[in-house]
């Protein structure tokens, strides 16, 4: 129920965003996926149940990051390009079992916490005292049946955590859109 709020937020404030998905929700609620990815924001691969990943094989990592993409391109007619590992914990042979997957392992450079459920201010606070400019805010539109869904502080949190970061002059963009423009800042500074 709260990534429809969060789309509606996101829809009304004009911001587009990077959504990692797990498998077996794109395959439970393929209706929110699919308005995630007709709305603009970038559908990305978060692997198929939250299990801690680089407790195992690459094989079997290969295989999660491969379920996923085929679930969200069957959902969204798009397969994913990013790969956010589950809990951010990553290892070499994540990395490259992600890659050999087709997807490029990606991570966030603030996390603020709201999932556990700190309160709207909190969040607010939190997320604009580690703004930077380039930084990947991490935020969760719900945290999966074993933890419980609630995601109603981040929705209480979301319309003042826009407008403060706008009026502190930042923009919002999706994660790949960040990327290609950090390579291209790069490829043209390495030619001056």
């Amino acid at each position: 129920p709260y990534t429809s709020q969060v789309l509606d937020l996101l829809k009304t404030s004009g911001v587009t965003a990077t959504f990692f998905v797990l498998g077996e929700n794109a395959s439970r609620f393929p209706d929110a996926l699919r308005r995630a990815a007709r709305e603009g924001h970038e559908i990305g691969n978060h692997g198929y149940d939250h299990g801690v990943l680089p407790l195992k094989c690459p094989r079997f990592i290969r295989d999660q990051v491969v379920r996923t993409s085929e679930v969200i391109e069957r959902v969204t007619g798009r397969r994913p390009r990013l790969f956010r590992a589950p809990h951010g914990w990553r290892n070499p042979w994540l990395n490259r079992a992600v890659r050999s997957a087709g997807c490029t392992p990606v991570a966030w450079t603030l996390g603020v916490w709201d999932t556990d459920r700190p309160g709207a201010d909190a969040i607010v606070e939190r997320t604009l005292k580690g703004l930077t400019n380039g930084c990947v805010l991490l935020l969760h539109d719900g945290r999966g049946r074993e933890h419980g869904a609630d995601a109603s502080q981040l929705v209480s949190a979301l319309p003042a955590i826009i407008q403060r970061a706008r009026e502190a002059g930042h923009r919002f963009v999706r994660l790949s859109d960040m990327m290609e423009r950090s390579k291209s800042t790069r490829l043209n500074s390495s030619h001056t």
